[in-house]
């Protein structure tokens, strides 16, 4: 179960990386949203570490977000 959560959860994240990489705004709001599920994964699974990264990278997608979007 854990190998599987892993995987599914980080193809997510490469898709939301993708979207940004290929100049999609929205990528940056789906990767602020997907610390969501992310984070109660690493609740589930005893990974304390990946919550703290899942706080900051967070923060760091929801900042991205809001200087695309100033930026029109």
């Amino acid at each position: 179960m854990l190998e599987v959560g892993s995987v599914v959860l980080a193809a997510l994240m490469l898709g939301g990386t993708a979207l940004i990489a290929h100049g999609r705004r929205f990528g940056w709001l789906y990767l602020c949203v997907m610390q969501l599920p992310a984070g109660a994964y690493d609740v589930a699974t005893h990974q304390w570490g990946f919550i703290v990264m899942g706080f900051v990278g967070g923060w760091f997608y929801w900042r991205g977000w809001r200087r695309t979007r100033s930026a029109r």
